[in-house]
């Protein structure tokens, strides 16, 4: 269950969020927000939004990393797209419809502010530089997932593999060593093969000595060629 992190110290006029997205609100308007933020601790695996729950807020990540996806009645989850620190993960449907339309858990240790929606739309309504930015950023979001699919669909199950293991390494964490956040089930769910088959791929990988696999940990031996299979592959 979510946990409230109390006595956080807020000072959201230097909050980075501010640099990607509140530079058009006023002093008033962010100590407004600051006053109605609230802060919000969940554990790995643990659920932060449902599939067909209201939208009433709005929620960015602070900190950690979390999974989008659609999931069915026979249990097989679609992994739409990972959020990062500073990425708004209740903007898709918050303009289109009053519930989510997809599903949003954390992978690891995750901390997410929340800001009532009625908010946010409220500004949304009366500064049109506000919305301007607020529209980019859900564009920049849309255009970030219709890459990926289309990317993923291009690719074959080795450039998949590569694609993910690529994007972990520089997109995420940044570093050639790093612990695999997601399971081979969901590396499935987000390339749309199969868990045979990324488990096949990814050992293929290790006997290619492109990576080294020690349990979760990862480490990309040969970057660049790596590189070239998630474009080509």
């Amino acid at each position: 269950m979510a946990e409230l992190v109390k006595n956080t110290n807020c000072q959201c006029e230097n909050c980075k969020l501010r640099d990607v997205f509140f530079n058009h609100l006023s002093q008033d308007e962010i100590i407004d927000i600051c006053n109605m933020r609230k802060e919000y601790h969940y554990d790995a695996s643990e659920n932060i939004i449902g599939k067909g729950e209201k939208i009433e807020k709005f929620m960015y990540l602070k900190d950690g990393l979390v999974k989008l996806y659609l999931d069915n009645e026979i249990g097989t989850d679609q992994i739409v797209s990972f959020a990062r620190p500073l990425d708004f993960i209740s903007i898709l449907s918050a303009f289109s419809t009053d519930e989510y339309q997809y599903s949003v858990s954390a992978l690891v240790p995750s901390n997410v502010c929340v800001i009532e929606m009625d908010l946010i739309k409220s500004f949304a309504t009366t500064n049109p530089a506000f919305t301007i930015d607020l529209m980019k950023k859900l564009s920049l979001t849309t255009d970030k997932i219709l890459h990926e699919s289309l990317e993923l669909k291009r690719l074959n199950l080795k450039g998949k593999l590569a694609m993910v293991l690529h994007m972990f390494s520089t997109d995420i964490f940044s570093s050639k060593v790093f612990e695999l956040p997601v399971t081979r089930k969901e590396i499935a769910e987000y390339a749309g093969i199969s868990t045979e088959n990324a488990i096949r791929g990814l050992s293929e990988f290790r006997k290619d000595k492109l990576i080294r696999i020690n349990g979760k940990e990862i480490e990309i031996l040969e970057p660049e060629r790596l590189k070239r299979i998630a474009r080509y592959g």
